[in-house]
């Protein structure tokens, strides 16, 4: 069997299951290079969608994407100059601060650790 014909018959199963994979398909082919407003508008949309759908489940991600729609609309459209605004510099740097935790068990001194780390980020 090829992938996509086992998709279809299985989205031929129940109609909502068609919905959701729509509304995933949407969302994985929006480019990121809008506005906030276009994304916002995109946004709502997808909630819109998904609750008027009637199943349950899928109107509880459409309220959840309504709760959230001006955060998810902020990491969908592009920032100053096209760059996308996003805090991975703070992810990588508080990953870096943990495995360097997990590996100085030993230190003794707190002030060398912190010697340590910051001698690392800075290199």
């Amino acid at each position: 069997f090829h992938y996509d014909d086992l998709l279809f018959d299985c989205l031929k199963i129940d109609n909502y299951l068609t919905i959701g994979y729509g509304v995933l398909q949407d969302l994985f082919h929006y480019s990121n290079m809008h506005t906030f407003t276009e994304a916002l508008n995109f946004i709502e949309f997808i909630y819109k969608r998904l609750i008027d759908c009637g199943n349950e489940l899928l109107e509880r991600v459409g309220k959840s994407y309504k709760k959230w729609r001006f955060e998810i609309a902020s990491a969908f459209s592009s920032g100053y100059k096209g760059s996308r605004i996003t805090n991975s510099i703070a992810e990588n740097t508080n990953n870096k601060i943990k495995t360097l935790y997990k590996v100085g068990y030993g230190y003794r001194n707190f002030q060398t650790f912190r010697n340590r780390i910051m001698y690392i980020l800075n290199k």
